[in-house]
């Protein structure tokens, strides 16, 4: 898989996406600074959500914690402009990190092919809505897919709505996730990660830390989402789920070195012959 220009799959150093989402609350300032935190970082990518008008009712928003706001209301006021979206997007182009998104909607779609973005995000919310799956695969970029609240009819509906050709697959990754906010640890199920359709998987993680998306990548995980703020971030729903500057440089450096120790058959090294030499030596004679 290949996102303007970065390959990513078992053979490269694991994709490490910092989930800017709404935590902006729809300021342009604060989401030019979570660019900015995130490549200081060291994260390979960043991620948007795109709404438009009229997305979504006006029953109360999820998490409790979002404050008996109507969902509408909170995605009208947290949500960054077709014009702003375009600033950060040339912003993160500028410094050098990738910028994705997340549309909720065809409008949505159609907003950001006009602002050329290089991959497509479905979440787990997208996952079950197979018209807008086969909008984005239409679209012939890449795209990663989370799988929370899927179970494998679910799951098999989604592979089959992105098919298009075997093309078509290698561009596609699909995400484990629990959409639970935050996850018990035990809730998370590591196990499931290697269960996901096609050569290149990962982890969607909303445990506000780093700990499972670093055990994802020992059981082979290519791809990391995890939530991100920044100090000046002000609270909101996925704040308790997102982690800061600190722990994803930490996430960073932990995961490249895991992705190192990956893999390999239990052989005597080099480096092992000549202390096996040295320590054979060494032994007294009896």
């Amino acid at each position: 898989m290949i996102i303007a220009n970065r390959h990513i799959g078992p053979d490269h150093a694991p994709f490490a996406i910092a989930e800017l989402g709404l935590n902006h609350a729809g300021s342009l300032a604060c989401a030019i600074d979570m660019v900015e935190a995130a490549h200081r970082a060291g994260a390979s990518c960043v991620k948007l959500q795109t709404h438009c008008e009229d997305e979504f009712s006006d029953i109360p928003a999820y998490p409790g914690n979002a404050g008996g706001e109507s969902i509408q209301d909170f995605v009208r006021r947290c949500s960054l402009s077709e014009a702003d979206e375009r600033a950060v997007f040339d912003y993160a182009r500028d410094i050098g990190i990738i910028c994705i998104s997340t549309p909720f909607s065809p409008r949505a779609v159609e907003r950001l092919e006009r602002l050329g973005v290089p991959a497509y995000k479905a979440g787990s919310g997208q996952l079950r809505d197979l018209p807008l799956l086969r909008m984005l695969a239409a679209t012939g970029k890449p795209l990663i897919l989370s799988t929370g609240m899927a179970n494998d009819d679910a799951i098999r509906a989604a592979y089959h709505a992105t098919y298009t050709n075997k093309e078509c697959r290698k561009q596609q990754a699909w995400l484990h996730c629990t959409s639970e906010y935050p996850t018990p640890f035990d809730h998370v199920r590591l196990g499931a990660v290697g269960e996901m359709p096609g050569e290149v998987y990962g982890l969607s993680d909303h445990t506000g830390t780093i700990w499972p998306s670093l055990g994802a990548v020992a059981l082979g995980a290519s791809i990391l989402e995890c939530h991100f703020r920044i100090p000046s971030c002000p609270d909101g729903p996925d704040i308790p789920v997102s982690i800061d500057e600190a722990q994803l440089a930490q996430l960073v450096e932990g995961a490249n070195a895991i992705w190192e120790c990956r893999g390999g058959t239990k052989d005597i090294l080099p480096g092992e012959a000549e202390t096996l030499e040295w320590f054979t030596a060494s032994r007294r004679k009896a």
